[in-house]
């Protein structure tokens, strides 16, 4: 291997390196995007004790809801099984 060999495998790593590192720029994600974005999260009071709080209650909105269309369902179930049964027995 001559000094000239060597050259151009030195300039073809660092060729190599450089487009890496282009590359992992490119892809990487923006670290203070991400601070922002958590920041406006809990400046909103979407996240923490108030963010379950609020799931809490959907939950529980949901849960009442279910309630009531199982007790409009039993009862209308109810009605259909009295007009069946014949009336003049």
């Amino acid at each position: 291997m001559n000094q000239q060999d060597l050259l151009i495998y030195g300039v073809a790593g660092l060729v190599f390196l450089a487009i890496g590192c282009v590359g992992i720029l490119l892809t990487t994600e923006d670290k203070t995007h991400s601070a922002r974005k958590r920041a406006k999260a809990v400046g909103a009071g979407e996240t923490g004790k108030s963010r379950t709080s609020k799931i809490d209650e959907e939950t529980n909105a949901r849960r009442r809801e279910t309630q009531r269309m199982l007790a409009k369902l039993r009862q209308q179930d109810q009605a259909r099984k009295k007009s069946l049964m014949p009336q003049d027995m």
